[in-house]
């Protein structure tokens, strides 16, 4: 009976280490990524140690009327990888809607604001349940001018491993479409 105690107790101090050491150790600033893109889309896949951990995409796509435009960030899913926060900036020479979001959205902050020379910002602070997957979020998009251009979206992503050693990661990256 000694020796599955023992066991057991030696069990629970590795997964209790292993659980401070992701939550003290700061997340991993992945910098690494393979850029695709075309006239519409562009995709950054980042890479961290050689593996895929976090595809981001944005599609632009006109719209029959004059000057406006459907734009969808879409936040990539990967296996053993939960989306923790998302934060979307988007500036140029448009005003940017938030579509209607489908599914059990957590709480999220939408703002037309003028700080860092943003249009608009999208914040979701916790993902929640939304986090276990693949998220699109649409935009649509209205020119000052005959088209939407000259655009700028920047997207931040925390990230987090949802088995061992439960790393979390944080990534950063700018669209210019």
């Amino acid at each position: 009976m000694n020796r599955a105690y023992r066991f057991g107790a030696v069990a629970l101090a590795v997964v209790a280490a292993g659980l401070v050491f992701a939550f003290l150790v700061p997340p991993v600033q992945l910098t690494e990524y393979d850029a695709t893109g075309d006239e519409f889309r562009k995709t950054a896949i980042f890479l961290h140690d050689g593996r895929e951990v976090f595809p981001v995409s944005v599609l632009n796509e006109p719209l029959p009327a004059s000057g406006r435009a459907r734009l969808v960030v879409e936040l990539g899913d990967r296996a053993g990888i939960r989306i923790e926060s998302v934060t979307i900036g988007i500036r140029g020479s448009t005003e940017a809607y938030l579509e209607a979001l489908g599914g059990d959205f957590p709480v999220i902050r939408f703002q037309h604001a003028t700080d860092g020379g943003y249009g608009s910002i999208l914040e979701i602070p916790d993902t929640g349940v939304q986090g276990n997957g693949a998220m699109m979020i649409p935009f649509l998009l209205q020119s000052y001018g005959d088209r939407t251009e000259n655009l700028t979206i920047d997207i931040e992503a925390g990230l987090s491993e949802t088995g061992f050693p439960w790393r979390r990661y944080e990534a950063r990256h700018r669209f210019e479409v």
